[in-house]
C-alpha cells in the first residue's frame, strides 16, 4: 500500500526539503493577492431603517368583531374596505419594479469623484468603476458579445404602444439587474421594520441614493394608499367649483331682483321672488353639502396618508464595507501554500508508485 510506504515523518521531511519551492509559490500568490487587493474597488454600504404604518385603530376594532358579526349573519368587510394597507412584504417588489427603477435611474445625484451632479443611469453607463474580475470577463468571455453589439445597429422603437407599455433596451435591462444587486430592501416581520441598504463606490453618493430610495418608496406607498381618497376629493373639488359659480349667480340674480322691485308690491313680483328664492335655496343646499363633503374628503386624505418613522437615518460611512484587503492577501497566500504542498505531495505519491512498479 502507498500509505504504508510513506510515513507522516517522511512527508514533513520532504516538505522541509522543498521549503524554498513552497515559499516561492506562496510568494507568487502573495503578490497576486496583494495586487488583487489593491485593485479591488472600495465599496461603501449605507443603511436606513423605517417603521411603516401597518394598520389603524378602526381596523383593529372592527377586525376583533368581524368573526362575531359573520356568525350572526352580518358582513363588516365594507367598513374596512376603505382602509386598505400596503403590506411591507411588497416593498421589495415596489423597489424592484420597472417604473420605480426607471424613475430612480433618471434622478440626479452629486458624485464627489467627478464633483458634479449626474443621473444614476449615467453613473452605471459612464462613471462606475469596474472591478478586476469584471474587466477580465469583459475582454475574455465577453468578447463575442462586444463584437455583436458593435455590429448591431441601434434600432429606435417608435411604436404607438409606448403610451401603454414600457419598452426598455438591452443596456437599461443590464443596469436594472445591477441596481437590484446594489439596492436591497429587507423586511423583518418580527420587529416590524424595513431596512433599505445600498452599496456603491463613494460614501456620499451611496447615502444620497439610499435616502432617495427611501423617499420614493414612501411616495409610492402613499400614492397607492390615498388613491381612492384623492380621486374622490378631486371630483368634489370640481363639483364645488361648478356649484360655487352657480350659487354666486343665483345669489346675485336674487339680490338684483330685490333691488329693482324694492318698492313694488304685487302678486307677480312676489311669485317671481319666491321662484328665485327657491332656486337660491336649492343651489345653496347642494353647494353647502358638497362643501362639507369636500372638507371631509380632505380630512380623509390626511387620515389615509401613511406615516413612516425613520429610526435609523442615512449616515455617510467613514469605513468601507469592502474589500477586506488583509483577508484577500492571506487567502491568496494560503491558497498558494496549499497548492505548492499539494504539488509536492503528488510528486511523492508519483515517485512511490514508480518504485512499486
Amino acid at each position: 500500500m502507498i500509505s504504508d510506504n510513506i510515513s507522516f515523518g517522511q512527508i514533513l521531511s520532504q516538505l522541509w526539503k522543498k521549503r524554498l519551492s513552497i515559499i516561492k509559490i506562496s510568494s507568487v500568490f502573495f503578490v497576486i493577492g496583494f495586487l488583487f487587493a489593491i485593485l479591488v474597488i472600495k465599496k461603501y454600504t449605507v443603511t436606513t431603517v423605517i417603521i411603516p404604518q401597518t394598520s389603524n385603530a378602526s381596523n383593529l376594532k372592527i377586525g376583533n368583531l368581524s368573526s362575531l358579526a359573520s356568525a350572526a349573519g352580518f358582513d363588516l368587510g365594507s367598513l374596512t374596505s376603505g382602509d386598505e394597507i400596503v403590506s411591507p412584504l411588497v416593498y421589495p417588489k415596489i423597489v424592484g419594479s420597472v417604473p420605480f427603477q426607471l424613475e430612480l435611474l433618471q434622478t440626479r445625484f452629486y458624485y464627489p469623484r467627478i464633483k458634479k451632479t449626474i443621473t444614476l443611469q449615467d453613473y452605471y453607463l459612464e462613471y462606475k468603476k469596474k472591478g478586476v474580475g469584471e474587466i477580465i470577463l469583459k475582454y475574455t468571455v465577453g468578447i463575442p458579445s462586444l463584437i455583436m453589439d458593435a455590429l448591431k445597429k441601434d434600432s429606435k422603437q417608435t411604436d404607438t404602444l409606448n403610451r401603454h407599455f414600457i419598452i426598455i433596451d438591452k443596456d437599461i435591462e443590464k443596469i436594472r439587474k445591477k441596481l437590484e444587486d446594489d439596492i436591497v430592501v429587507e423586511i423583518n416581520l418580527k420587529l416590524g421594520i424595513v431596512t433599505i441598504s445600498g452599496t456603491f463606490d463613494d460614501p456620499v453618493f451611496t447615502a444620497l441614493v439610499v435616502d432617495k430610495t427611501r423617499e420614493m418608496l414612501q411616495k409610492y406607498i402613499t400614492a397607492y394608499k390615498i388613491e381612492k381618497a384623492m380621486q374622490k376629493m378631486k371630483f368634489l373639488e370640481e363639483r364645488y367649483t361648478e356649484l360655487k359659480s352657480q350659487f354666486e349667480q343665483a345669489q346675485q340674480k336674487l339680490a338684483i331682483f330685490r333691488d329693482r322691485n324694492k318698492n313694488i308690491s304685487n302678486q307677480l313680483v312676489r311669485t317671481e321672488e319666491e321662484k328665485l328664492q327657491a332656486e337660491y335655496n336649492l343651489i345653496f343646499s347642494v353647494y353647502s353639502n358638497i362643501a362639507a363633503q369636500l372638507e371631509q374628503a380632505k380630512i380623509q386624505v390626511k387620515e389615509d396618508t401613511p406615516v413612516f418613522t425613520v429610526i435609523e437615518p442615512t449616515v455617510v460611512p467613514y469605513k468601507k464595507a469592502a474589500p477586506n484587503r488583509i483577508f484577500i492577501i492571506l487567502a491568496w497566500t494560503v491558497l498558494g501554500a496549499l497548492i505548492s504542498v499539494g504539488i509536492e505531495f503528488y510528486r511523492m505519491l508519483k515517485d512511490d508508485l514508480l518504485q512499486l512498479k
